[in-house]
């Protein structure tokens, strides 16, 4: 038997997902030890095929999300040394005023496409596949100002030195906690998820 239920930690907990399907994935512990990410088993289709994402251990990606981290601590200690760079705010703001002019230029450019056909100056196939190109855009925009507006939403709650603060907390402490449900519960204060 590979995996002794008793063993099962079950850490990581709603955070680790599936980089192929983006479901939720398990952890389980060896015998000899060692975390076990567990094979993926979302059925991704109607046929039944499951996902393909095989699992691994997870030491490694215990690794790379400490790298992570100490790499964003480094990014928000420079932040804070450098008087010449602009607010956060004020960047994700002008980005996301940027993407709304953007937006409207897209919108713009679809009503014009339905007038045009409206008009007879577009067949059927010629308005759908410039309907669907000016869509696309308009959906990939949209995607992105969702994006900097949670980030926005983020900066607002939480200034540089509360980040440093909390992720000092997270460093000085992951490796010490025994108990999975607070070590989970202190992952769950650096991010929503691993992919």
């Amino acid at each position: 038997m590979l995996f002794d239920r008793s063993l099962d930690r079950a850490e990581f907990t709603g955070i680790l997902k599936c980089a192929c399907c983006g479901h939720t994935m398990q952890v389980q512990e060896k015998r000899d030890g060692k975390s076990l990410i567990k094979v993926c088993s979302y059925v991704v289709n109607d046929k039944g095929d499951k996902c393909i994402n095989r699992g691994g251990y997870l030491g490694p990606v215990k690794d790379e999300i400490k790298k992570a981290v100490l790499k964003y601590r480094e990014e928000v200690l420079n932040f804070l040394k450098n008087d010449n760079c602009t607010d956060d705010v004020d960047k994700i703001t002008h980005q996301i005023q940027a993407k709304y002019k953007g937006l409207r230029k897209y919108e713009d450019a679809l009503m014009k496409v339905k007038d045009s056909f409206d008009l007879g100056d577009y067949t059927r196939e010629e308005f759908l596949t410039r309907k669907e190109k000016w869509k696309e855009k308009i959906d990939t925009v949209e995607e992105q100002i969702s994006i900097f507006e949670k980030e926005l939403k983020q900066q607002k709650s939480i200034s540089d030195e509360e980040k440093i603060s909390i992720l000092d907390c997270y460093l000085d402490n992951i490796d010490k906690i025994d108990d999975v449900k607070d070590r989970n519960k202190l992952y769950k204060t650096i991010f929503e998820c691993v992919i």
